[in-house]
């Protein structure tokens, strides 16, 4: 027990006495050295500090300390907490109080000196409310402090993070923005694709797959397990039984060749074959037996008679089907004749190959070539005509170059001198198309005018002519076309004017009389084009009408008779070009 000195207790009783003072001064307020006190002025002196528990301390007139509404406070230090003298602990009597009580996560609780607990050794543990974070006793937040934590590192899309009383986290207005997990799809964040069961709109189905169920991950991003196990377009997986014949690169066994073309390269679009990049055929020429065709890539296809490698591949042997003309050489047109063969390339080169019994190929040799050799003189070509070995070049210049038999005079050059190579015609005349027969050349003039040289029927009345003579009758041509022995031309108008042979009616003017000089052919005809066939001639209106007149024998005209005709005939099937 804290005990009261004699001196303060002799002290108190003087002052109780008001006694023993000779201050001047009592009165003005002042504690002079004489006074204890002076009015309100009690100094530094309190109950406490004279040694009692509490209470009020009072000065007299005297100017001395009166104690008498202070407490003793005797009990203070007895070891027992009296709460009726206002102590909350005395000694290690703290009753049931621990910090833990007092809010803190733990410490040691003591007892100061006046009897009031002393929570220092608690503070340094902690509590909630210290803004300090206690993560080792579960505080998420303290405060105004969040540890660093927001909306966004919570896996929110926004939102203000705040803490509660109790230092946890008020996700409140952090749950307002959303997040994966919710169970709600946010549209408004783009790496949502799902949420849960909320898929949206989408679908196995939607995504092109053939079936199956689509799921969402923890991540709120799309599962397409199972979808993927049903397959879709694009897997590179063939789906046939969804209609897919072909994905990606896996084309099954399906080939060009498969799918009725000639070769080429197959591909798959949407899952279906594609066969714009296979070969077919743009274009078709006939020569006397055997056929060539060109693909869009200007591949050339022949087939048919092969006796003296007319075909090209690199064989003698006659085919029945096209077979690709050897040497990989890219042609922009072809010209089958009579036993050999020739092309012009997108440089205007040009290639012969077959029979070259009279050098009718151009290579300087008279050595047969089963596949393409290239006509010396580096001449560019823009047309060919091609006859019984010989052959005849227009080059873009406009001029005729011919080679090979000459007997009567074919190649125009005035002489009847057989050529191994390209030697021009006679007259310097610019022409801008070409044909040949069997022993006649023809060609026209830009202006329309047609000339033609060589043996046969040349359509002058003069017949027989070694180099270019003009075509009886004054016509403007379009274009001389001609077959073995007879040849037309197409004005300007697109009446069809022809000449030579008529034994089967090829002339078309409705009799069987050798023509000398153009005639035109019965029924006044507007066409768009001729073509002429083995002792036949047909030609296209711009309505795509057919019609027919020659000999047809052997069903040449194509609509199942064989009776020949003497004038243009309209064949049933019309034909657009």
């Amino acid at each position: 027990m804290r005990q009261i000195s004699l001196f303060s207790l002799l002290f108190i009783l003087l002052g109780c006495s008001g006694e023993g003072t000779n201050s001047k001064n009592c009165g003005n307020g002042v504690v002079d050295a004489d006074e204890t006190c002076d009015g309100l002025n009690l100094g530094d002196a309190t109950c406490e500090g004279l040694g009692f528990q509490g209470g009020s301390l009072s000065c007299d007139a005297a100017c001395r300390l009166v104690t008498t509404e202070c407490t003793a406070g005797e009990s203070c230090g007895d070891g027992t907490t009296d709460t009726l003298e206002g102590e909350s602990c005395d000694g290690t009597d703290l009753g049931t109080t621990t910090c833990l009580s007092l809010g803190f996560y733990g410490g040691t609780l003591a007892c100061t000196d006046a009897c009031a607990f002393d929570t220092t050794a608690c503070e340094a543990i902690g509590s909630c409310g210290d803004n300090i974070v206690q993560d080792g006793f579960g505080e998420s937040c303290d405060g105004a402090n969040l540890g660093g934590e927001t909306c966004e590192t919570l896996g929110y899309y926004g939102g203000t993070l705040t803490c509660t009383d109790t230092c946890e986290f008020d996700r409140t207005d952090c749950e307002a923005s959303g997040s994966c997990g919710d169970g709600i799809r946010q549209s408004l964040y783009l790496l949502e694709q799902c949420d849960g069961l909320d898929l949206g709109a989408a679908s196995c189905e939607s995504m092109g797959y053939y079936g199956g169920t689509l799921a969402c991950t923890d991540t709120c991003y799309f599962d397409r397990a199972d979808c993927v196990a049903q397959g879709r377009c694009g897997d590179g997986i063939i789906q046939d039984g969804f209609g897919e014949s072909c994905d990606g690169t896996d084309l099954g066994s399906a080939t060009c060749v498969s799918e009725g073309f000639l070769g080429g390269e197959l591909a798959c679009t949407g899952c279906t074959v594609n066969t714009s990049g296979c070969n077919w055929f743009v274009s078709i020429s006939t020569g006397l037996y055997h056929t060539c065709g060109l693909t869009a890539g200007g591949i050339a296809y022949c087939w048919g008679q092969n006796e003296y490698g007319q075909l090209g591949d690199g064989t003698i042997l006659d085919r029945s089907i096209p077979t690709a003309v050897s040497g990989g050489h890219i042609f922009t047109s072809i010209w089958p004749g009579f036993t050999h063969t020739c092309g012009i390339t997108s440089t205007g080169a040009a290639y012969c190959w077959g029979s070259n019994i009279n050098g009718q190929l151009g290579d300087g040799t008279l050595t047969d070539q089963r596949v393409p050799a290239a006509v010396t003189g580096n001449l560019t070509f823009t047309a060919m005509g091609l006859g019984d070995q010989y052959t005849c070049g227009l080059t873009d210049s406009g001029a005729v170059s011919c080679w090979g038999a000459n007997t009567y005079g074919q190649l125009g050059d005035g002489t009847t001198e057989t050529r191994l190579t390209p030697t021009p015609t006679t007259g310097s005349i610019t022409f801008s198309s070409l044909s040949a027969s069997a022993t006649t050349t023809c060609a026209v003039t830009p202006a329309g005018t047609g000339y033609c040289w060589g043996g046969g029927f040349t359509g002058v009345s003069a017949g027989s002519t070694l180099f270019p003579r003009e075509v009886d009758g004054g016509h403007t041509f379009q274009v001389i076309v001609q077959q073995r022995s007879t040849s037309c031309g197409l004005t300007e108008l697109g009446l069809a004017y022809c000449w030579g042979s008529n034994n089967f009616g090829q002339v078309g003017d409705g009799t069987q009389y050798t023509r000398y000089t153009p005639v035109a052919t019965s029924g006044g005809i507007v066409f768009a084009s001729l073509h002429a066939g083995g002792n036949f001639i047909c030609g296209l209106t711009s309505f795509g009408d057919r019609f027919c007149w020659g000999a047809a024998g052997n069903g040449q005209f194509g609509d199942g008779s064989t009776a020949n005709t003497y004038v243009p005939t309209m064949i049933n099937e019309s034909y657009t070009f």
